[in-house]
């Protein structure tokens, strides 16, 4: 399938919940889209944000314009810090 728009696909290192090895099959099957990994730890949400992340999403849906592909986001917390919910 390839769409006329490129697809945003965020995928995160270490989520229990959507492996990124998904996430990077999912990107390959749609054809027209870009991957782009989160080195998080836990399922991308407010529990685990990145400054990145949310620029790049934002980016997405305002402008339709993704990363560069092979783009890798850092998570703004490390796995112990005490506010990592």
């Amino acid at each position: 399938m390839h769409t006329q728009k490129p697809i945003l696909v965020i995928g995160t290192r270490f989520d229990p919940n959507t492996s990124l090895d998904n996430a990077v099959r999912a990107a390959a099957r749609l054809g027209n889209a870009v991957l782009l990994k989160h080195e998080g730890y836990g399922h991308t949400s407010d529990a685990d944000p990145s400054t990145c992340v949310e620029r790049a999403t934002s980016k997405y849906l305002v402008d339709l314009v993704t990363p560069s592909p092979g783009t890798i986001c850092p998570s703004n917390r490390r796995p112990f810090d005490p506010n990592f919910k």
